[in-house]
């Protein structure tokens, strides 16, 4: 049976969006002037953030409103989301196959490495980047991305959930 309402789903879209910001501030408290400060925080939470980020179109089209071909061709025409999308993917799948998604790929054979860097402050220390087409810094994708969504919420395209607990009267 179970309760009638669960936590992660109870304010649909919205909540998920909530999520995918503190993913984000995770990503960013492990960098500091684009050095990384914890190399396996950092890399564990950007590939969470970019798993959770893309999964948030799920949730906008079950609760918000908008059609799955209209946020899929959002994704698509906006460069860090689909570099987004080819990373999640991979690392919940591990080879991306399906022609769809083939299809609309930045770079299938997508890389994240780290490399030791003297910074010109004279401290050393490390960073990552990505692979996708161009090497990237993995956090103008992360950045990005947050940036994709805050206006997609602004614009007004999304119906906002209503709350179960909200008190009236």
């Amino acid at each position: 049976m179970g309760l009638p309402y669960s936590t992660e789903k109870v304010l649909g879209w919205r909540s998920r969006y909530e999520a995918m910001l503190r993913w984000h501030e995770r990503c960013e408290s492990c960098h500091k002037d684009g050095r990384c400060t914890s190399t396996s925080d950092a890399l564990d939470f950007i590939l969470a953030f970019l798993v959770f980020c893309y999964h948030l179109s799920d949730f906008v089209v079950e609760t918000g409103g908008i059609e799955r071909e209209t946020i899929d061709d959002l994704i698509t025409n906006n460069t860090h989301m689909r570099i987004c999308r080819d990373v999640c993917l991979r690392v919940k799948h591990h080879t991306i196959s399906k022609k769809k998604s083939v299809e609309k790929t930045v770079d299938i054979d997508w890389n994240i490495g780290r490399e030791y860097y003297p910074w010109p402050d004279g401290t050393e220390g490390w960073r990552f980047f990505l692979i996708a087409d161009d090497i990237l810094d993995p956090m103008i994708v992360v950045r990005g991305c947050v940036n994709f969504w805050k206006e997609l919420v602004a614009s007004g395209v999304l119906q906002e959930p209503t709350n179960p607990f909200r008190r009236t009267g």
